[in-house]
């Protein structure tokens, strides 16, 4: 733990669900926001981000937490903190009332590697190449962050 401390992680799976009509991230800046979000919000919470994807209208991240409350509390804190965030700069209240936060333990091998193959998968259900799609550790994780193009810098 960031403490120095030893503790049990179990994983967990959060989606934060937007609606069709309210989408969580309308531009590039969004994205990153939301992105942002994940890892800080776990960070804060001494979670360890696993995967995650920022699509325009909903978001996943796979996390390792000491407990179900814990996961629950960094999904809400994801929520939240990226509501305020669209709330500023939209100027729209209330913006993600209406979406929420699902928040799974994942409590076998089946279900870890189904959920971490289903994250980077929301690309490919976008239209996207996982290896190209920007708003995903699956760059990170998988090639390396190369790219066909060179090396890109961090926000592009």
């Amino acid at each position: 733990m960031r403490d120095g401390s030893i503790g049990k992680l179990s994983p967990f799976h959060i989606s934060l669900e937007g609606m069709e009509s309210v989408l969580l991230c309308r531009d590039d800046e969004d994205y990153d926001h939301l992105q942002k979000s994940f890892y800080l919000c776990s960070w804060i919470m001494d979670c360890r981000v696993i995967s995650e994807i920022a699509m325009s209208n909903h978001g996943h991240v796979a996390i390792l937490a000491t407990g179900m409350e814990t996961a629950r509390r960094v999904g809400e804190m994801i929520k939240k903190r990226h509501s305020q965030y669209l709330s500023w700069k939209y100027s729209e209240k209330g913006i993600l009332n209406r979406s929420d936060v699902c928040v799974k333990y994942l409590d076998s091998d089946w279900y870890v590697r189904n959920a971490l193959a289903y994250i980077p998968r929301n690309a490919i259900d976008a239209g996207v190449r996982v290896e190209d799609y920007r708003w995903s550790s699956y760059r990170g994780m998988f090639v390396s962050g190369r790219c066909p193009s060179g090396v890109r810098r961090v926000d592009l």
